[in-house]
């Protein structure tokens, strides 16, 4: 990026991702300048012909999509390669989003994220993880396809379809819909950072640290009115985020605040405490404070990264024999994922449970 505004690329990733994108669009496209682009990239052609996205790509070369292989998600994007390229050109920021359910989205997310960080590009992947109740062969295909993902993109803000639900009479569209909003928070806080001048910038180069941050992300927004707005709406954000990710082991957090003109020094050095007591001493912490007159209290929107890396979490000690220091992923018996042969693992939002949480999490524990 030289002398220009930053380009942002919105890319739907198979049906799921597509449908995502193709509801943003509608919502925000007039609302953005022009560094905003919207796409949606499909091997369905019908699925894809049917999007009211305006700029659709169909890879591979059947036309009749996956059949939910991901392998052929990752070879149809690799086939096209060339049109991939084409629509990734001079992007600063890519933000990908694709369901773990099927084929395209699980095998060509990655590829297309290899092509963006190749050119440059910040690569973030907002991705969708099967429902609690899906069978033992979703779930799993969606953890391999995760895990293919985040060797590709070092920022991942994984949901499970359903995850914070509490009241299980709403429409289950409405149940779809609410993972749209990681992305629909992305873009509310890119816009602001690249086209408004605050009293306390978020400069671009401080979002982009924080977006380069690999692990697993977090974003939520929050508005609250009254006396304690500003507290109130940076709770409503810790809580509004689709995921059951942990701010407190958040390695960077970037925190947008939108308020009337007649905010307080009070108002603000609350917020700021209350943002504090919600993160590790560790974490780094970007504030933009902007103010905007038809404000009505505050809106918050924070953004957290490099949750669950390795250098979010604690070091263990080393216990030195007369072999030498031992690690437990040297030992042949730690290999084994802990879930008892010949039965199907125990899945709750997308999570085998019966995975040890240091595998879980990646984890090189030491001994």
């Amino acid at each position: 990026m030289k002398n220009r505004t930053p380009l942002v690329k919105i890319i739907g990733v198979g049906g799921c991702g597509c449908n995502t994108i193709s509801s943003i669009e509608k919502q925000y496209a007039e609302k953005l300048n022009e560094n905003f682009e919207f796409y949606g990239v499909d091997t369905d052609f019908i699925s894809l012909k049917n999007q009211s996205l305006k700029n659709k790509v169909e890879i591979g070369s059947t036309g009749i999509g996956t059949a939910k292989d991901r392998m052929l998600g990752a070879q149809a994007a690799q086939e096209s390669a060339d049109k991939l390229r084409e629509i990734l050109r001079d992007a600063d920021i890519v933000i990908l989003s694709a369901g773990l359910s099927g084929g395209t989205g699980s095998g060509a997310t990655g590829v297309i994220a290899h092509m963006a960080a190749s050119d440059g590009a910040v690569v973030i992947a907002s991705v969708t993880l099967p429902f609690y109740y899906d069978d033992n062969r979703k779930q799993e295909s969606a953890q391999e396809a995760l895990k293919s993902i985040k060797e590709e993109v070092p920022v991942v803000m994984p949901v499970a379809n359903g995850e914070g639900v509490e009241n299980e009479n709403i429409s289950f569209l409405e149940v779809l819909r609410a993972t749209d909003k990681n992305i629909i928070c992305l873009i509310e806080m890119i816009n602001i950072v690249v086209n408004q001048a605050g009293y306390e910038n978020l400069d671009f180069s401080e979002f982009m640290k924080v977006a380069s941050t690999s692990g697993d992300a977090m974003i939520g927004i929050g508005e609250a009115t009254g006396e304690q707005s500003l507290s109130l709406a940076i709770n409503l954000a810790r809580d509004s985020k689709s995921s059951s990710l942990s701010l407190k082991d958040a390695e960077k957090v970037a925190l947008i605040t939108m308020t009337a003109p007649d905010v307080s020094y009070k108002q603000i050095k609350d917020a700021r405490m209350t943002l504090q007591n919600e993160i590790n001493r560790q974490t780094e912490v970007y504030n933009g404070l902007y103010v905007d007159s038809a404000q009505e209290g505050a809106k918050v929107i924070l953004f957290a990264t490099g949750i669950n890396s390795q250098k979010s979490l604690p070091h263990s000690t080393i216990e030195t024999t007369e072999a030498g220091p031992m690690r437990q992923f040297d030992m042949d018996f730690f290999q084994d994922e802990g879930y008892f042969k010949g039965t199907d693992p125990t899945y709750i939002a997308g999570i085998n449970y019966d995975k040890p949480t240091f595998i879980r999490r990646g984890v090189q524990i030491e001994k």
